[in-house]
């Protein structure tokens, strides 16, 4: 037994041999007759790094030169392996949202979206991690000044692998991951709030009120729904009063006065005028971003040119003005806000009167997406669920039909064109894209959307101006006496057709 202890190796000389042959040892001793190196607390750094019951998942901060953690090629695949599963799943959900319509979203552009989103997102939490351990690491006194920020940052990437590598953690990203895109399904599913386009009658989101622009006579009529009897209950008097648009959440009306060149902000509740926001000349249409942040004011001057003038509801005023379309008539702004269609007028050529586009961000025309020979445009519609975009036509010469052209949002090459006898003056379709409504000279056409068929024609004695279309399956017309400076409401339900 004696001799068996003499010859069996000194575990502390066997772990001073090792640290000998790393190169360690020359490193730990202070110099002869000097004071130690700041690289003597290594060995505690490491002591402190590695204790804790072996647990050795901490980011490597020593200064040993010894190779870094790299990741291998079994966790690259399997991250790639994990991408492609996420990218397919969310390649599927997007082609299904393409087919529901219930986006105007292309397929590329929606996954563009989730890739732009997961990169952004995997981009801030890897940088705040990072941040997050090397000022712990600061905090504890663990980092050496003679450390280098490259070694800082090979040593924490090579960590973040190795938890990678980890079952539990791989398995929580891959949940996760995967997550993702039936939660982005889910929120393109949401129903985009509908909101009416501007209109020379509008209904109340409680249903309960109408507002008439009565242009002749210069005021906006107020009719109570419960007992119509073309008798309004209140009126509010302005200049010439062509359309009406409702900013629902603000509770106020924007009435585009063309007599006097501006915006009249009428408090829904009060029905009083707040205030008036100057406009440039000849102002002909409005429109209005869903999020009830920009107005957009059409203007054509007698001798063509134009401009398109965009007001800020936040503050009442004038931010932007588009000049890059010639002669714009017709505004209509996309469900989801983020495309203002303009139709146009005067243009000659092989691109005649195009439906310009504008991306309602930057305020600027989209000049690769805009849609030739749309000639001479008019009204400009978009469904609620922004699959097809209407554009009513006016004829060149007495010889020509006046048209109606329904557009894919998606495919510009497919339109279709309808064709009437009379020039179209109103534009509307059913809350459930099911149905559009056109008016012309004494009548309204009904038309099937699917079908591109007629399905019916309502009599009216004068021409009808402006719907007001509800859920419930009513339809409001302003139907004004022209030169007498009144009119009256028309009203029917629209349900005989189906539910709407």
């Amino acid at each position: 037994m004696l001799e068996d202890s003499q010859t069996r190796p000194n575990p502390s000389e066997s772990n001073g041999s090792a640290e000998r042959k790393n190169g360690v040892e020359g490193c730990n001793q202070p110099p002869t007759g000097g004071q130690p190196k700041a690289a003597e607390s290594a060995p505690a750094i490491q002591q402190s790094l590695t204790s804790g019951g072996g647990h050795t998942d901490q980011p490597p901060v020593g200064l040993e030169h010894r190779a870094s953690h790299k990741p291998n090629g079994r966790t690259f695949s399997r991250i790639f392996k994990w991408l492609c599963m996420v990218l397919l799943l969310d390649a599927i959900l997007g082609i299904s949202v393409g087919y529901a319509h219930t986006t105007t979203m292309g397929i590329s552009e929606y996954v563009l979206l989730i890739l732009d989103g997961v990169a952004v997102w995997a981009g801030r939490v890897v940088l705040l991690v990072s941040l997050a351990l090397v000022l712990l690491a600061f905090f504890h006194n663990q980092l050496p000044p003679e450390l280098e920020a490259e070694q800082i940052a090979r040593n924490i990437l090579a960590w973040f692998f190795r938890q990678f590598r980890r079952p539990p953690i791989s398995v929580l990203i891959l949940i996760i991951s995967v997550a993702l895109a039936p939660y982005l399904f889910l929120q393109l599913r949401r129903p985009v709030p509908f909101l009416p386009p501007a209109s020379a009658i509008l209904i109340a989101p409680s249903g309960k009120e109408l507002y008439v622009a009565n242009e002749e006579a210069g005021e906006v009529l107020v009719y109570a729904t419960d007992s119509i009897s073309n008798r309004p209950t209140d009126h509010i008097k302005l200049a010439k009063p062509r359309l009406l648009v409702m900013a629902e959440r603000r509770g106020e009306i924007y009435a585009l006065d063309t007599g006097a060149n501006e915006v009249a902000v009428i408090d829904q509740r009060s029905l009083k005028l707040k205030s008036r926001i100057p406009v440039d000349h000849w102002p002909i249409s409005i429109a209005i971003t869903p999020d009830e942040r920009k107005a957009y004011i059409s203007h054509v001057p007698p001798l063509g040119g134009g401009k398109i003038s965009v007001i800020s509801l936040e503050d009442h005023r004038l931010v932007a003005t588009i000049t890059e379309v010639n002669y714009p008539e017709g505004l209509a702004i996309s469900p989801d806000g983020r495309c203002l269609y303009v139709t146009s007028q005067g243009a000659a050529g092989e691109f005649a009167d195009p439906v310009f586009l504008v991306d309602t961000r930057t305020d600027k025309v989209m000049k690769n997406r805009t849609i030739p020979n749309m000639d001479v445009g008019s009204l400009v519609t978009v469904a609620p669920n922004g699959r097809k975009i209407y554009v009513a036509r006016i004829r060149r010469s007495p010889d020509e039909p006046n048209k109606i052209s329904i557009i894919p949002s998606v495919n510009a090459q497919r339109a279709r064109t309808l064709y009437f006898a009379n020039q179209i003056s109103s534009l509307a379709l059913t809350p459930n894209s099911k149905f559009l409504l056109a008016g012309s000279e004494n009548q309204i056409s009904v038309i099937d959307t699917d079908t591109y068929t007629l399905v019916e024609t309502i009599p009216l004695e004068a021409t009808p101006v402006g719907f007001a279309l509800t859920k419930g399956g009513w339809a409001y017309v302003w139907i004004p006496y022209r030169g007498t400076g009144s009119g009256r409401i028309f009203f029917r339900g629209l349900s005989g057709l189906e539910q709407l």
